[in-house]
């Protein structure tokens, strides 16, 4: 029982004062929450400006929804012919909505203009909205993204993207019943290109929920349909560790780190955390000592280095 109020209690203290920390441990899948957001809209069959090939779900050739996400490699550059979709007086401030400069008022300031333009068709504004809540949530400003979020639900119920972004924000707050329902509904319509990352936010719920056999099923799912993404295994690592299965965390964390290298840092201090759960704390000291070796100024490391050393541990 002092193990685990030992381990709650330095968990707090972490989260207060490493925001690494928080955004992996709390809500891992927020580095694929602007991939997703990216998504404006996601077109059905039929619709207007859906490609006939396109399927239900991915975005069609004629018009690239995926502004400034890694799939369509863009590096954060509105792609043009996203922008060419859009009502010719209105496709500067199309430019500039779906730009991602640190600044976010001037693309807010475009997007509520395209809002209020009376120009816009349904797809249209519910992407308008979509993008605005993007910039909202990237401020913390949640009750603003929520809103828009909401605006474009109102308009469009079933578009899976948009949901997916509410449930970050529901979660955020606690609110996993109300983020499980719009994920379930976000699943359900989703086509191959978004259903891989949908099931990864909807194993989060499931986990805070305590879910973990169905969360861990919609990890299976995802990594089934995109082998390829990484935040998968962070995503099992987190559950894993949450039901107190430290060896498969541990793997799941090394995988991580190894399809990631980016993040291998996060992936050390996570392998950290699990070993000191698990009651190892000397090959926990090492992990502390294997971080400090990547990132010497890691002061999460530092810290549980010292007090580890300090209670005896080498």
């Amino acid at each position: 029982m002092m193990f685990a109020s030992h381990v709650a209690a330095r968990h707090n203290a972490l989260w207060s004062i490493d925001g690494t920390y928080r955004f992996w441990w709390h809500i891992w899948p927020a580095s694929i929450a602007l991939l997703i957001c990216g998504w404006i809209y996601v077109e059905k069959p039929g619709s207007p400006m859906a490609s006939t090939s396109a399927q239900w779900g991915k975005p069609a050739p004629s018009a690239d929804v995926l502004a400034g996400s890694r799939v369509a490699g863009n590096a954060g550059r509105p792609a043009t012919r996203l922008i060419a979709v859009f009502p010719e007086k209105l496709r500067g401030d199309a430019q500039t909505c779906y730009s991602n400069p640190p600044d976010k008022a001037r693309p807010i300031e475009a997007c509520a203009r395209m809002i209020g333009s009376g120009m816009l068709s349904d797809e249209q504004l519910v992407a308008a909205y979509n993008q605005r809540g993007r910039h909202y949530y990237s401020l913390a400003q949640r009750d603003l993204a929520t809103a828009d979020y909401d605006a474009a639900l109102k308009i469009q119920p079933d578009t899976p993207a948009v949901l997916a972004n509410r449930s970050l924000i529901f979660m955020e707050h606690g609110k996993n019943d109300a983020a499980l329902s719009d994920l379930n509904k976000a699943v359900e319509l989703s086509g191959p290109a978004l259903a891989a990352r949908t099931r990864l936010y909807r194993a989060t719920a499931l986990a805070a929920l305590k879910d973990y056999d169905k969360a861990i099923a919609d990890v299976d799912e995802s990594q089934r349909l995109d082998p390829a993404d990484s935040e998968g295994y962070m995503a099992r690592a987190v559950i894993e560790s949450r039901r107190q299965r430290y060896d498969a965390a541990l793997q799941a964390y090394d995988e991580f780190g190894k399809r990631s290298p980016a993040h291998i840092v996060t992936a050390l201090i996570g392998r950290a955390l699990t070993l000191e759960a698990a009651g190892r704390p000397a090959e926990a000291l090492l992990a502390y000592e294997n971080v400090l070796k990547a990132a010497p100024a890691n002061t999460q490391a530092i810290t549980a280095r010292d007090r580890l050393r300090r209670n005896g541990n080498r």
